[in-house]
């Protein structure tokens, strides 16, 4: 697959960029079901209703750290 640079920007095919998705969003998910199954992944994945809010102004959120190795454990 040919490279594409724009102003010196390497850019990636959203099939590459989207590669691990799915370990992506059952890292969020984990934030507040802890362990999600394939079956309510998939249910989650394809809800209108499941949203991602971030924001700063409470202290009794996870870290950004803890959200990140939550997604790293998964991927």
């Amino acid at each position: 697959m040919p490279k594409v640079f724009i102003d010196g920007v390497e850019y990636v095919p959203a099939k590459e960029a989207l590669a691990n998705e799915k370990a992506i969003a059952r890292g969020l998910l984990q934030q507040f079901w802890g362990n999600c199954t394939d079956e309510r992944l998939e249910e989650f994945l394809n809800s209108p209703d499941i949203k991602v809010l971030v924001h700063d102004w409470d202290a009794g959120g996870k870290s950004l750290r803890e959200t990140l190795d939550d997604i790293a454990k998964e991927a």
